[in-house]
């Protein structure tokens, strides 16, 4: 899983004990999402494709229903071994089913920081973000069919190549 950003700091404000280790006031440390969003403890097959992992249990109609349908159109551009990899329902049900195993740790992904100095913004961008996607699928199928993206890092992580998406009119 690729995080917005590469980590959040913080400067210690007292001398404290982390995880064994004494820090003393003054320090910085960083909070690195890109290492925490691919541990496999805290998230099961993290460089597999499944936005399903982050529905709530009661977001999902029935035991094998998906809000994100697979592709089921053949594309020449790719083998029908990458699509069908791309969208294969059993790894999408087994990684649901082992993160609801594990949980999603509360420290594990927090895209807007934590505490008092965490992002203002979050509940507005998370709820401006939902309308956008709910207005753009309810008009098309969205399908994504190409190469996995390389980043450059910067504070933010930007993906080197243009973002192709296929949108197709939906019937009303």
């Amino acid at each position: 899983m690729k995080p917005v950003i590469l980590g959040n700091g913080r400067c210690i404000q007292s001398d404290t004990t982390i995880s064994g280790y004494k820090v003393p006031k003054g320090t910085h440390i960083v909070f690195p999402h890109y290492v925490l969003s691919n541990e496999e403890r805290y998230f099961p097959s993290p460089h597999e494709y499944v936005p399903e992992r982050w529905l709530r249990e009661n977001d999902i109609a029935g035991k094998d229903q998906y809000p994100i349908k697979a592709m089921n159109q053949f594309d020449k551009r790719h083998s029908s071994d990458e699509i069908s990899r791309t969208c294969d329902r059993t790894v999408v049900s087994d990684v649901c089913r082992k993160q609801k195993e594990i949980g999603i740790h509360p420290f594990a992904s927090l895209p807007f920081g934590f505490g008092r100095r965490m992002c203002v913004g979050k509940r507005f961008a998370e709820v401006e973000l939902q309308l956008l996607l709910a207005r753009i699928f309810q008009k098309y199928n969205v399908l994504w069919r190409h190469p996995e993206l390389t980043y450059s890092v910067t504070p933010t992580y930007i993906p080197n190549e243009s973002l192709k998406f296929t949108l197709n009119k939906r019937n009303e």
